[in-house]
């Protein structure tokens, strides 16, 4: 049951990334935000916040959403490996830290008035990183599974 509830937050994760990617290259292509939604000095938390959430762009709130998702099925991810093999305790804390890394550069790229390419870069290399791991993560609980059913 337990590698069933495990095996389920790596799909389920591993979906999310894909559908997070594309609404994250829709957005990048297709989406053109305004360049002066916030003080130079930058937004406050709340109020980039609120924007993402009810700025009338439907793909900015959907990636959004999709990111608290993540970091959800991520947290329950961890809670699920506690008392498993240190490389499963790295892999998913590891992951973990960095979705909240790109959850939190995606909003201050947002605060920076979608300015700052460093932070986009940021928000981008921490996504990649986070599912390469969470991949890899399946992958060694896949090997372990196909080593104890061999005869």
């Amino acid at each position: 049951m337990e590698r069933s509830a495990r095996s389920m937050t790596l799909n389920v994760l591993l979906v999310l990334f894909i559908v997070q990617f594309f609404t994250g290259m829709a957005m990048n292509l297709l989406v053109t935000f305004p360049t002066n939604l916030f003080p130079s000095s930058g937004g406050s938390l709340a109020g980039t916040f609120s924007y993402i959430l009810t700025g009338g762009n439907w793909l900015l709130t959907t990636h959004f959403i999709i990111d608290a998702a993540i970091i959800a099925i991520g947290a329950i991810n961890l809670a699920l490996v506690l008392h498993k093999s240190n490389a499963y305790k790295v892999l998913s804390l590891t992951s973990l830290i960095l979705v909240i890394s790109a959850f939190i550069n995606g909003e201050r790229f947002v605060a920076s008035n979608f300015a700052i390419n460093g932070i986009s870069f940021g928000m981008a290399a921490a996504f990649l990183l986070a599912f390469i791991l969470y991949f890899a993560m399946a992958m060694l609980m896949y090997r372990e599974i196909a080593i104890k059913v061999k005869p």
